[in-house]
């Protein structure tokens, strides 16, 4: 292969799938350089003879600070799947809202908060997943998440009501012990759609069923809002 080609492949490598681990290093390098005893990643200031101040901070260390390359579960060309943590938990409730145009100031009484979230997190970690930028601009925030649950409601078991299945917007039905898992929401902001992120979110739950050993999963579609209007309406 050409140098030039082998160079840009290395670049295009680098934009992809390293450049957190390139931006983490410059950032605590430089740290080394000024011989600063302080936490690489925290802004801070300086005042220079004259009074004036001056800001440092890198404008990735906000989330590079808590970013380890072995949460990864996944990697998509300038992003990565994830488990879901409790620094993801605003990111992630706002890709919810995007995802189906509810505005942050609406009442929407079906949304995940950031609240609710945790609770999953604090539930069944391993089955929280999100999609993050991790180069390029909006690196460091989610693009898409999916929620699941374990439970023992076997697939062929008569429908109930998501609200139900799920117990509340918390997955209070969760079962530690459950042999099945449910998909209980997956969203993907509109912007990112149609890239192959659906299809790895769906592939972490697979490998999630066979790293617990379990018989299956299944999830059941809901339409946002349909309670609001059931009484005047039918699905069709």
């Amino acid at each position: 292969m050409p140098k030039d080609e082998t160079d840009r492949d290395a670049l295009r490598r680098a934009l992809n799938f390293d450049w957190p681990e390139i931006q983490k290093h410059l950032i605590e390098e430089a740290a080394k350089r000024d011989g600063q005893e302080r936490d690489p990643y925290e802004p801070y200031w300086t005042t220079n003879s004259d009074g004036t101040r001056t800001l440092h901070a890198s404008a990735d260390a906000w989330w590079l600070k808590d970013f380890d390359r072995k949460d990864v579960l996944m990697e998509l060309p300038g992003l990565v799947i994830m488990n879901t943590k409790p620094w993801h938990c605003a990111d992630v409730a706002f890709v919810f809202r995007e995802t189906y145009g509810i505005l942050e100031h609406e009442d929407c009484d079906d949304c995940f908060t950031q609240e609710d979230i945790q609770a999953h997190i604090e539930r069944f970690p391993q089955g929280q997943f999100m999609a993050m930028r991790i180069s390029g601009p909006g690196a460091g925030h989610a693009i898409a998440m999916a929620v699941t649950m374990r439970t023992s409601r076997p697939p062929a078991a008569p429908i109930l009501p998501w609200i139900e299945a799920i117990g509340d917007l918390q997955i209070s039905a969760h079962e530690a012990n459950g042999d099945w898992l449910y998909g209980v929401e997956m969203a993907v902001r509109p912007m990112y759609r149609r890239q192959g992120i659906g299809s790895a979110l769906y592939q972490a739950r697979f490998d999630l069923v066979r790293r617990l050993n379990l018989r299956g999963w299944y999830a059941i579609g809901m339409l946002m809002g349909y309670s609001q209007h059931a009484d005047k309406m039918d699905v069709s």
